[in-house]
């Protein structure tokens, strides 16, 4: 499949580019059991069956500022210039990423009487935000790169019995893209190269609880990948972003995005602590090349092979009552990366993912909870080794090698209305 793909969200929430934080009681125990906790409206993304476990109807707003760093850190790239290779004159070090702000709201309605709920979710699943000047060493990989989506969840759940409990659900998922590099091209020069489109579509989301003892619960979930087919504008300028127009022209490439499927387990030991644990899986696989075509005569324009492989992630966390007003929460996540050694770009500057977690829940009234969480990431240690063509049927290649160092840090907080 092609793809006019990004990267790691903001190098922050999961592995990849896709934006776990959707949840911040989630995020308070890393998303450990996320398919199954149905604490809040927030089930509504994770698993919709979740929402016949609610007490109440919700109504939840919820905020996470993803702080993230990445060091790229220069170990020999070059340009052609002609003849022979050289050196580039650059600092040898940068981090491309500002903090980013990630909100999200939810709303449920339930029928107890019946065994059925409604609800409604909009979220951010998928984006990155990162941007590195247009003279660094390794800008003829990228220099600025946005993606972002917009996800209208609408869902239902229904009791088929006292233990299993269904749901699903339909997708409308927008996304908006900008991609910008230099091209180093033989007897040119440098030329400045942007893309940018957007698209929407559809996808759908189904789920299950079952409750297997009063204390055990476990939960399922699947969500389709989307594939994006997103069309714009490719322009290319001499020099730099503010150079003259070279050719412009109406582009087209397909974006493709993971489905994901998770299975969680909770058990509640005593009145005070409920444990939880999950397993994901990501088809990351969906993303495996840019391929950039001009459409007005099908023109391949770009070819950029990602080759990005499935990942699976697990979870262990817990939930600690403290008394009726106060919840502690606790949790652990290992998620690694989808992207390959010899495949790796600028722009997912990704490595494997260690999550530590701890959040709490505070009960104000009968109506109000504010939830808030605080997550540290480390991201394993990484390299990026590619060669760069400055455009297809041009033979002039760039080299970028770098060393990458990162983590990231999350704040969340979060506010819960129920009715």
């Amino acid at each position: 499949m092609s793809v006019l793909a990004l990267g790691a969200a903001s190098q922050a929430d999961a592995a990849g580019f896709y934006i776990k934080e959707m949840s911040v009681t989630g995020l308070g125990r890393a998303f450990a059991g996320a398919p199954v906790a149905a604490d809040d409206a927030s089930t509504v993304w994770f698993n919709p069956a979740g929402m016949n476990s609610l007490k109440q109807n919700e109504a939840a707003a919820n905020l996470h500022i993803i702080s993230p760093k990445a060091e790229l850190t220069d170990t020999g790239s070059q340009k052609h210039n002609g003849v022979t290779f050289q050196p580039l004159n650059d600092p040898n070090t940068y981090q491309p990423y500002e903090p980013t702000p990630i909100p999200n709201l939810f709303g449920v309605l339930r029928d107890v009487d019946r065994g059925f709920s409604f609800g409604v979710g909009v979220t951010a699943p998928f984006g990155l935000a990162n941007d590195y000047p247009e003279t660094w060493f390794g800008r003829f990989d990228s220099i600025k790169t946005e993606l972002e989506t917009i996800n209208y969840s609408l869902v239902a759940a229904f009791d088929l019995n006292k233990h299993i409990t269904i749901g699903a659900g339909i997708d409308y998922q927008t996304v908006n893209v900008i991609l910008t590099s230099m091209k180093n091209q033989l007897g040119v020069g440098e030329l400045h190269s942007k893309l940018e489109g957007d698209d929407g579509t559809f996808g759908f989301n189904v789920g299950m609880l079952a409750k297997i003892t009063p204390d055990t619960q476990a939960g399922l979930t699947y969500r389709t990948g989307f594939t994006h087919d997103v069309e714009g504008t490719a322009t290319v300028r001499s020099g730099s972003s503010t150079g003259t127009i070279q050719s412009e022209y109406a582009a087209q490439a397909d974006l493709g995005l993971p489905a994901l499927a998770s299975f969680g387990i909770k058990h509640r030991l005593n009145d005070q602590v409920t444990v939880l644990g999950d397993v994901s899986y990501y088809k990351w696989s969906a993303f495996d090349a840019i391929k950039v075509y001009r459409v007005s005569d099908g023109a391949l324009r770009e070819d950029i092979i990602q080759n990005y492989r499935d990942t699976v992630s697990f979870g262990l966390g817990m939930d600690y009552v403290f008394d009726d007003a106060l919840t502690l929460r606790a949790g652990v996540q290992y998620d690694p990366t989808p992207t390959r050694d010899g495949y790796r770009t600028s722009r997912t500057p990704d490595g494997d993912r260690t999550w530590i977690s701890g959040g709490l829940t505070y009960r104000f009234s009968d109506s109000i909870l504010v939830d808030a969480a605080l997550t540290y990431i480390h991201i394993g240690e990484s390299a990026i080794d590619v060669n760069r063509s400055p455009l297809a049927g041009t033979s002039t290649t760039a080299i970028v090698n770098a060393d990458i160092d990162g983590s990231v840090v999350i704040g969340a907080v979060g506010f819960r209305y129920q009715f």
